[in-house]
């Protein structure tokens, strides 16, 4: 086999090798694609109660009074986006192709008892149930049955991450939602001190001194839209105390926020009106507690200048004169050394002139001596 055959072989190979990896299973091909007319058109308006069961989980959704509540297994608000995207795809769902009637073949596509069973019934009491499976050929498609029937086939319009979730991804997580701009004041309780903050038309304020729209900010936005990233049901003992915030507004709201131990790196959030406890991430929590950081450093800024300015005012009465003193002796002291050494010279040179002046004075004496011998002719007379 020459060197050109060799590589063909190995190409043909390589390709079938990528064929049976990416081509479905013949078990996926058992029937034609072709449409099937099955009935499942739903009314997404008129669906008054949803119930999902996945794994061993079940959790059913009611619509009462126009507001979706959870009523097992806990009752609790229901999240009305995740309710709103399910029956979004339930109005648009299209069923597609058979895929397999043979019941040995459903845990293939996931549609025996590890699927997931959807089951919603409209307001006259009319229940359609399917068993979704995995993913489709593409994103948008999933492998269905019938909860009766042995015939699998293809669907599009429901994604499976929109079903296929945990009891708490189907809460309302709001803990607060207040529209920033209707929120009066803030009243943070922080070991035994209070930080109060309050609008008027200029702004905020705190103890009558305007207050960095910055600091403000950051708190104002969680407080308008703040969300769990969990719950807490059971009973639970906190050991920590709480920072209470207060929020005044068009209604009133008390938050009681407690740091976890040991490191806080997650809140528990309570609200005054509701036994309910929450968890929040620690970075929320830095950003509801801005407002009191930009307190708490303010009054430190406005100290330290009273501070300065009379160590300025002393220093340009008293210090000056005192520096100048302290820093004239040590150039008095550099300078003597070169005095004493420009003088000494000349202090060495004058008692030779002064030596040289005294032999003069000592030759006055003898003139002075020589006056009496003048007068020895009176002796005479």
């Amino acid at each position: 086999m020459n060197r050109s055959s060799f590589v063909l072989v190995s190409l043909l190979v390589g390709l079938g090798i990528i064929t049976y990896f990416l081509l479905p299973s013949k078990n996926e091909h058992e029937t034609s694609y072709e449409p099937q007319d099955l009935s499942l058109r739903l009314d997404s308006a008129s669906v008054v109660k949803i119930a999902v069961q996945q794994k061993g989980k079940s959790v059913t959704i009611e619509n009462i009074g126009g507001k979706w509540l959870i009523t097992w297994p806990i009752r609790y608000a229901a999240d009305a986006t995740a309710i709103k995207q399910l029956l979004s795809g339930l109005s648009k769902f299209k069923v597609g192709s058979l895929i397999s009637s043979n019941p040995e073949k459903q845990n293939i596509f996931q549609v025996d008892s590890t699927g997931t069973k959807l089951t919603v019934t409209d307001r006259s009491g009319k229940t359609v149930g399917l068993i979704i499976g995995k993913m489709g050929p593409s994103y948008s498609e999933v492998y269905f049955r019938l909860p009766d029937s042995k015939d699998v086939y293809l669907g599009e319009g429901i994604d499976t991450w929109a079903i296929n979730k945990d009891v708490k991804e189907w809460r309302d997580k709001t803990i607060v939602s207040t529209p920033s701009e209707g929120m009066k004041g803030l009243v943070y309780k922080v070991s035994n001190k209070q930080y109060q903050f309050e609008r008027d038309s200029s702004g905020w304020k705190s103890k009558e001194k305007p207050v960095d729209a910055s600091s403000m900010t950051p708190a104002l936005n969680q407080l308008a839209n703040l969300h769990a990233d969990d719950f807490i049901d059971s009973l639970m003992k906190i050991e920590t105390q709480p920072i209470v915030l207060e929020v005044h507004g068009a209604d009133d709201l008390t938050l009681n926020l407690f740091p976890s131990k040991p490191d806080s790196s997650k809140y528990y959030v309570q609200l005054s009106s509701s036994p309910q406890l929450f968890v929040i991430s620690k970075w929320t929590a830095q950003q509801l507690f801005k407002p009191v950081e930009s307190s708490v450093s303010a009054p430190r800024t406005v100290r330290k200048q009273p501070a300065a300015s009379p160590p300025e005012e002393v220093a340009e009465q008293k210090v000056p004169p005192e520096t100048k003193v302290t820093q004239q002796p040590p150039v008095v002291q550099q300078k003597p050394p070169v005095v004493q050494q420009h003088e000494t010279p000349v202090v060495r040179n004058v008692p030779p002139a002064v030596k040289e002046q005294a032999p003069v004075v000592r030759k006055e004496p003898p003139v002075a001596k020589k006056e009496p011998p003048a007068e020895t002719p009176t002796r005479d007379t």
